[in-house]
């Protein structure tokens, strides 16, 4: 399978599946479903026959009418529009987003498989969006992909680290031994927070049990910081022991 093939979800291969039955007239066969619509792998044979079977179970089970004709002897398949209504949904370019934002930051996590399978239905039928709908592409990590394993480890262990760093202030890359306090989500993305050891004056004691965050009560010259993980620059070291 060819890795532009491989890398389209489930998801959005139902709904493109979804979208050809609804609009061909005199349905399509398995062949030409597996060549024509995106996601399928023309040169698949039986694994992207199995896979177009799958898909179909995936649509009758979300209620989608399915039609099977025979056409000069194959079977040939479509959605019949007249039992394939639904009430008016009114969503909007950005309840679309929304939603797709939505089954991304779960799509690891614990999103139910009759939730995928609505989102599916729903992109189905939602409007079209128009040049002055489209909306920047939206992604959220709920499943903590962006944290380096090592930066966690280091938290759990107390152990410092460092890393090179770009200010936002500055736009200069500085590098940093710190303290790795917490990890935290906030407003989708990831950040940690931490003591600059350069700012702490020596004491042997080890990282502090006090609040961790911007919001904690510590002095302006304490080294307490909070870094944004996306402005990280290669990797993450361990520099000492735990502890």
């Amino acid at each position: 399978m060819s890795s532009s093939v491989s890398q389209v979800p489930a998801e959005e291969r139902q709904v493109n599946l979804l979208l050809a039955l609804r609009h061909t007239r005199h349905g399509m066969s398995a062949t030409e479903v597996i060549s024509r619509v995106c996601g399928y792998d023309p040169d698949g044979g039986d694994r992207a026959r199995r896979m177009f079977e799958r898909d179909k179970d995936v649509l009758r089970s979300i209620g989608v009418p399915l039609v099977v004709e025979s056409v000069s002897g194959e079977p040939c398949y479509r959605v019949d529009e007249d039992h394939y209504v639904l009430p008016p949904l009114r969503l909007e370019a950005a309840d679309v987003a929304a939603l797709e934002l939505a089954a991304f930051a779960w799509r690891d996590g614990t999103l139910p498989q009759p939730a995928r399978r609505a989102l599916t239905k729903l992109l189905a039928v939602a409007p079209a969006r128009t040049g002055d709908e489209v909306l920047p592409d939206l992604s959220i990590d709920l499943a903590g992909q962006d944290v380096p394993a090592v930066l966690l480890t280091a938290v759990e262990e107390r152990r410092l680290v460092s890393f090179d760093y770009l200010s936002a202030r500055t736009g200069t890359v500085r590098h940093r031994i710190v303290e790795p306090h917490g990890l935290r989500l906030s407003e989708g993305a990831w950040y940690l927070d931490a003591r600059d050891t350069r700012l702490t004056p020596a004491s042997g004691t080890g990282p502090t049990n006090s609040a961790c965050g911007a919001g904690s009560a510590a002095g302006p010259d304490d080294g307490h910081r909070v870094f944004r993980l996306a402005r990280l620059r290669g990797e993450v070291s361990v520099v000492s022991g735990p502890g």
